[in-house]
């Protein structure tokens, strides 16, 4: 019947999820093992909050290298487009 044809894609949805939810508990395990080296690093006590703030100052810390490789990149870009 016409339902025959849907069950391969949706297998292969159901695959992919997975593995897009491995790739994300991985990330965060990375993350979590991030922090807790920049928190010994820091020597902050045990303790979520001092995890939590240790994942924070991390987060910032990338989120200021994005937005300066997003500004030299602009630069570089937008330097480019008005010579002539």
């Amino acid at each position: 019947g016409p339902l025959g044809s849907e069950v391969p894609s949706y297998n292969a949805f159901v695959k992919e999820s997975k593995q897009k939810m491995n790739a994300r508990k991985r990330r965060a395990q990375e993350e979590a093992k991030e922090a807790e080296m920049s928190r010994k690093e820091l020597g902050l006590d045990e303790g979520v909050d001092s995890l939590k703030a240790a994942i924070q100052s991390r987060q910032k810390d990338r989120q200021k290298e994005m937005d300066n490789f997003l500004a030299q990149m602009e630069a570089k870009y937008s330097k480019s487009s008005k010579g002539g």
